[in-house]
């Protein structure tokens, strides 16, 4: 008896997602981005309160200390900043700099292009 169908689609689901990483890799690097940065910058154009690393690591299903490095390469390059919360002392919200939102938003119309063109809509 042998892995069966579950088993092949299993291995389909992952070879898909892989792909889709690899070819997101490539797309992304034009902007020196990696998918998981835009992820990022894509989350929190949606956010302009910001969000905190914690809220970032959840909504990305991310470990908090990759969600660290993330942020600090993306302040480095000025895409956003760390603000304090004034809730919480201990913990900082992650908001989008002038130059993050002019980035993602120049981003998107490709984005949304090469996704249409996954499921064949173009």
């Amino acid at each position: 008896m042998g892995p069966g169908p579950r088993y092949q689609t299993l291995i389909g689901l992952l070879r898909t997602a892989e792909t889709l990483w690899n070819s997101s890799r490539t797309f992304f690097s034009r902007w020196d981005l990696s998918p998981s940065q835009f992820n990022i910058l894509n989350l929190l154009d949606e956010r302009p309160e910001g969000c905190s690393q914690i809220a970032l690591s959840r909504e990305l299903i991310m470990h908090r200390s990759n969600i660290t490095g993330l942020v600090d390469r993306l302040e480095g390059r000025g895409l956003v900043k760390r603000i304090e919360n004034p809730n919480d002392r201990r913990a900082f919200a992650v908001v989008l700099t002038a130059a993050g939102k002019k980035l993602v938003r120049s981003i998107h119309p490709h984005y949304y292009d090469a996704a249409a063109m996954v499921w064949g809509e173009v």
